[in-house]
């Protein structure tokens, strides 16, 4: 098992070379750019951080190349493409309404408790279930693919295979970035690029960081466009498990607001959802086979499902104060399915001023169309009192008239994403 370094975002505070200087890696540094597309080859930045020599693998290039070379591969590989977009419109329509109801049992206070604890695993558990039927239907799109087009056997895939695999031998890391995580993953996967890097440590952060997990997870509560519902998009590499990685997390998630933090936590269980901002690292030694080492936590937050967000130092002790970011976001109270003696989020603020069948109109989605700077001024108190699920009160006709571009989740590019 290989050693994987995974950081926070590089363009504002790179950490990349004085990582690899810690971890004492000299020689020459491979590197995967796809994730920037077009602007691939423009690593001058990343080059003079490094100070060490670098070899760009261009795969988004050769990725191109092999379209040019090969144009039957490509249209099957285009018709793939559509048919997981496909899947995953479908997929946001039922997780629209799955993750409404399991924020809204989460939020909700009246009835005996173990009736609402039944019922808010249970919400909880459907959100599951639809995520690994998600990914158990992108499995079976990729299987056939695989099955029908055995890229590596492909003439136009093997010569640039080749050259790739040369370079790796000589490499002392190979470092990912990030920028849009579907085309870093497809091309990655393309080449078998796990496959031929066995050996070599890897530093990857941001969109890299994602595409190297079991599955890729986009999110963002407060996005400019959308529902905000933290979404599967993929299978990823797999070349580490247990582990959801959130770069930007203090800029895209809510996490002062426990019960979307427990709910995040929760569904992704038993894997551990991890904040990767600026200046953290998670980092894995190597092990051997059928083996798995522990991760060292420098920096980062987990997302815990008590609703808490928990800041582990750089010692990978969790710090419990703290004047970082994630704890001053950190919840003052957990939410009401751990503690019976918490107040309550939602309804008991206004016991009597808001009917049910009122509460149970109020859209969800509108929380998407507020700015974060107006949202962050509202007193808790007064957000408390704003019911959950909104998107019930929106014909259906006026959600199917919104372009399917405006529906996603969450980016799946990182805009300043830089070195």
């Amino acid at each position: 098992m290989r050693s994987i370094t995974l950081l926070g975002p590089q363009r504002l505070h790179p950490t990349l070379a004085p990582t690899m200087d810690r971890r004492q890696i000299d020689g020459t540094v491979v590197a995967i750019t796809a994730g920037w597309q077009e602007r691939e080859a423009e690593d001058d930045e990343l080059r003079a951080h490094l100070d060490r020599p670098l070899v760009n693998l261009r795969l988004h290039r050769r990725c191109e190349e092999v379209f040019h070379d090969d144009p039957a591969f490509f249209r099957a590989h285009r018709a793939r493409q559509d048919r997981l977009r496909g899947l995953q419109r479908l997929y946001r329509v039922r997780l629209d309404y799955v993750l409404a109801a399991a924020r809204r049992m989460l939020r909700h206070a009246e009835g005996e408790p173990e009736l609402l604890q039944l019922h808010r695993d249970s919400a909880i558990a459907s959100a599951r279930a639809l995520d690994d039927e998600h990914l158990a239907q992108v499995r079976a799109v990729h299987e056939a693919f695989e099955d029908r087009w055995r890229p590596l056997r492909r003439d136009a895939v093997k010569r640039h295979r080749e050259a790739i695999a040369e370079a790796l031998a000589d490499a002392s890391a190979l470092a990912i970035a990030g920028g849009h995580v579907a085309v870093l993953l497809n091309r990655m996967r393309m080449f078998a690029i796990a496959d031929l890097a066995q050996d070599v440590p890897i530093f990857a952060w941001s969109a890299g960081a994602m595409a190297l997990a079991t599955r890729i997870v986009l999110f963002h509560d407060a996005p400019p466009q959308g529902a905000g519902n933290a979404e599967v998009l993929e299978t990823g590499l797999g070349l580490y498990r247990g582990v959801v990685p959130l770069p930007h997390a203090r800029h895209r998630l809510r996490l002062a607001d426990a019960v979307r933090v427990q709910l995040f936590a929760c569904r992704f269980a038993p894997d551990r959802c991890l904040t990767l901002d600026e200046h953290a690292a998670i980092h894995r030694a190597s092990a051997a086979p059928g083996h798995d080492a522990a991760w060292q936590l420098d920096g980062a937050s987990e997302l815990g499902c008590d609703g808490s967000v928990h800041h582990h130092s750089i010692d990978g002790d969790i710090d419990a104060a703290g004047d970082d970011a994630a704890a001053h976001d950190r919840p003052t109270w957990p939410p009401a399915i751990h503690d019976d003696d918490a107040p309550q989020h939602r309804d008991d603020h206004l016991p009597n001023a808001v009917p049910e069948a009122l509460v149970s109109a109020v859209p969800e989605a509108l929380v998407s169309a507020v700015p974060e700077a107006l949202v962050s001024a509202v007193p808790e108190a007064l957000v408390s009192a704003v019911p959950e699920a909104l998107v019930s009160a929106v014909p259906e006709a006026l959600v199917s008239a919104v372009p399917e571009a405006l529906v996603s989740a969450a980016p799946v590019s990182d805009p300043d994403d830089g070195l």
